[in-house]
């Protein structure tokens, strides 16, 4: 008996010894005496577990873009007396949108690079309300900028500007609405407009992008109207809108000036009526306040 107690008992000790070599350390403060990671070293960072969970065609989208699903929608409305009119069907290949107006930090990083000039703004470097240079609006969107800065911006950051048809697209969701966020009429709670407090929301200038969530686009894109107007790739004719073709229209061929679209912060209420489907128009050169761009790409 006395031998069967001294066989369970070393046994129990044999036992004890594995376990302790096999057992996971507990937590316990670090080198510096903090508390310790309760994670095990080899794991990776939840941002990069939620990484690796994505599918490999959103891994390779970049980050300030959103996805513009295919599909076909109604440009322009039955408005009398103005060059949206015309409404017809054209159908959109997707593309990628830049989620925000290119701001005054990242056109700064083309300058820094030579690939954009400060030149550009030659003539408007004493005028407030141009943000390129302005204290503490490194993200407001870059307004002041002809369509060849745009264009040359784009260019530098391996993209393009988006041709009209396809920022009507992604400003309408794709639907009937004329606005970005479904059909409750403009307002400062979700566009930066001109209104009884004054131009830009009573700010009297820009605002920083995507400071409006509740303007957001159905495909998560911000400021679409408001804030600034912007550049797209397009030629300007009034008669396009009946005349381009139904599949992807590129825009007319040459022209002497170029479309803006939008509304912006110097915009009243009057001025959003027409929404997403108001097509301005713009020497190539010139230059404004109230005009910015954002960029596009094709799919990966």
């Amino acid at each position: 008996m006395k031998r069967m107690r001294g066989l369970k008992a070393a046994l129990s000790i044999l036992l004890l010894a594995v376990w302790g070599t096999t057992s996971p350390a507990a937590p316990g403060p670090s080198a510096s005496g903090e508390p310790g990671n309760e994670t095990a070293p080899d794991t990776p960072p939840a941002s990069e577990r939620a990484e690796a969970r994505e599918p490999d065609d959103q891994r390779r989208l970049p980050l300030e873009m959103v996805p513009i699903p295919a599909g076909s929608f109604v440009v322009g409305t039955s408005r009398e007396n103005s060059d949206d009119r015309s409404p017809r069907e054209v159908k959109i290949d997707s593309f990628l949108l830049d989620r925000t107006e290119v701001t005054v930090a990242r056109f700064a990083a083309c300058v820094e690079e030579g690939a954009c000039g400060p030149e550009l703004f030659a003539g408007y470097e004493d005028d407030s309300r141009c943000n390129y240079g302005a204290p503490q609006r490194e993200r407001h969107p870059l307004n002041c900028i002809s369509h060849d800065g745009a264009a040359a911006y784009c260019k530098w950051a391996e993209k393009r500007l988006p041709t009209e048809a396809e920022w009507e697209k992604a400003a309408r969701s794709g639907g009937e609405s004329v606005y970005p966020w479904g059909a409750e009429p403009p307002s400062c709670e979700r566009v930066v407009m001109s209104d009884h407090s004054g131009t830009g929301c009573g700010a009297d200038a820009t605002w920083e992008v995507a400071s409006r969530p509740r303007g957001v686009s159905e495909h998560g894109v911000f400021d679409l109207l408001g804030n600034v107007r912007e550049w797209v790739a397009d030629w300007y004719d009034e008669a396009y809108y009946r005349d381009a073709p139904a599949t992807n229209p590129p825009g007319p061929g040459d022209g002497s000036e170029r479309v803006v679209r939008g509304a912006d912060w110097l915009t009243s209420p009057d001025g959003f009526e027409r929404g997403a489907t108001r097509r301005g128009h713009a020497a190539p050169h010139h230059r404004d306040p109230g005009i910015g761009f954002r960029c596009a790409a094709d799919m990966p």
